[in-house]
């Protein structure tokens, strides 16, 4: 996680591209689209930015992933979840794979410290979570070129 306009680095390339994968599983196990992996790099990368120092953030790290992908599935509105799905036990799995990977964090964490974790990112960010992106912006585009067009452009 690299704070953005800053050249201070949390995580080395190869405990980023963890994190970064281990959010991509937990999104497919949630039945989330594909998409949704885009808004969670985002979301952390937003949320890393406002990161008052590398130890609060690293700390909880496993509770910040867990708490992006159900914020996610909350706005997806999907109740698929997996067998056994719990908001602890998942942070708890992905602190297991970072601290097996030599990243320090906290292995305890309950459902609160989720809930908690997502009301301070949705505070951090004013609320906004969703933030515009390419495919956003080209599907508005796309959208009301087809208006004006009549449909003539349009996807059978």
């Amino acid at each position: 996680i690299a704070s953005v306009g800053s050249s201070r680095s949390v995580l080395r390339m190869g405990d980023r591209q963890l994190v970064l994968h281990l959010l991509a599983e937990m999104i497919e196990s949630m039945g989330l689209p594909s998409s949704a992996w885009f808004e969670a790099v985002d979301m952390l990368d937003s949320h890393a930015a406002a990161a008052t120092s590398d130890d609060d953030l690293l700390s909880v790290l496993p509770t910040t992933c867990v708490a992006i992908v159900n914020l996610l599935r909350k706005v997806e509105f999907t109740d698929r979840q997996p067998k056994g799905f719990s908001l602890s036990g998942l942070a708890m799995g992905v602190a297991a794979r970072l601290k097996a990977n030599g990243i320090k964090v906290s292995e305890i964490v309950n459902r609160s410290d989720v809930l908690a974790q997502e009301r301070e990112m949705l505070q951090s960010c004013g609320w906004r979570f969703k933030l515009p992106s390419i495919e956003s912006w080209l599907i508005v585009l796309a959208s009301r070129f087809n208006v004006l067009s009549l449909q003539a452009y349009s996807a059978a």
